[in-house]
Order: structure tokens, then C-alpha cells, then sequence
């Protein structure tokens, strides 16, 4: 073999090693474009405990709108010298924009019984010390729906999951 050829084999296969290499990174690319894409489709809500206002709070962290918020009632265990098991039903929210936050209105119920005006004093101090899981139900702008599961304890709010909601 003559060293033009072996010259020419060489950078053949420089080059198409460049091309599939090119390749590979578009379609990297492409897929992180997609999913930036999908991300500004999903609206991510979470919850703030403000204890100096003694408030619950909603917040859109996404950057997409949230309507029809629904979260579902929320079993809360309480320590007092005993445990305590009570149930917080809150206010559907029609809308949420991204960076926005609102105040959840909420009752507190033992069983069947509203117990919100007795306990309206005390509660807030023993649900920073609880640990609970809520679920949440929305819409984004395009109406496609998600469910969120976000897990709260001693305060410390965490998203640990959010995904669209397939109806069948």
C-alpha cells in the first residue's frame, strides 16, 4: 500500500468518526430541547409553612400556569401528649401563575365534625412539627392535567413527584 492511500484511509476515517460523533451531540441536543420544551409546559407547585403569619402557602415555582388546583383533603397527625389524626379540607384554587403564590384556606376536621374554631389557635404550632403527604390535581394551560405528591416534614416542604394524569 502506498502512503497516499494509507493517508487518505486515515482521515476517511477521521472524518467519519467526526460525523457520527456530530451526530450523536445533535440528537443530545434535540432531546435537551425537548425537554426544556416539556418543562415550561408543567407547572410545579409546592408549599410554604410561614409560622410568623401562621399560614399555609401555594406557590407556582414553574413557569407555566396552574388552573383548577385541587388538593385533596389531607390527613395530619398530631402530637399532643397522644396522637391525633385530623383532617384538613382546603379550598379549590382556579388559578396560579408562575412565580405567583397564594394563601390556602383550609377547615380542620376530626371525623365528621368541622373542629376549625376550636382547635384555630393551637393547630398551626403542631403542624410545623407534623409530617404528611399531600396530593395535589391541575391543569396547565393546555389542559393537560398533573398530579403532584408533596411530602412535608417538621416544616420542610419537598416535591416527590410530579406527573401528567392519563384518563381512560
Amino acid at each position: 500500500m502506498s502512503i497516499s492511500l494509507l493517508v487518505q484511509m486515515i482521515l476517511a476515517l477521521l472524518v467519519g468518526g467526526m460525523l457520527i460523533s456530530s451526530r450523536i451531540r445533535i440528537a443530545q441536543l434535540k432531546q435537551a430541547l425537548r425537554l426544556e420544551k416539556d418543562r415550561n409546559k408543567v407547572p410545579v407547585l409546592t408549599f410554604s409553612i410561614d409560622p410568623a403569619q401562621q399560614l399555609m402557602v401555594l406557590i407556582n415555582e414553574g413557569s407555566c400556569t396552574a388552573k383548577d388546583i385541587v388538593i385533596e383533603d389531607l390527613p395530619v397527625t398530631l402530637d399532643y401528649q397522644f396522637k391525633k389524626t385530623v383532617r384538613l379540607s382546603f379550598t379549590p384554587i382556579p388559578a396560579l401563575h408562575p412565580t405567583q403564590n397564594t394563601p390556602l384556606a383550609y377547615t380542620i376536621h376530626e371525623g365528621e365534625y368541622n373542629i376549625t374554631k376550636e382547635v384555630a389557635d393551637s393547630f398551626f404550632g403542631h403542624l410545623l412539627t407534623a409530617s404528611f403527604e399531600a396530593c395535589l390535581k391541575y391543569a396547565n394551560f393546555q389542559n393537560i392535567y398533573f398530579s403532584a405528591i408533596l411530602q412535608c416534614t417538621k416544616g420542610h416542604v419537598r416535591i416527590a413527584e410530579i406527573k401528567p394524569v392519563e384518563f381512560s
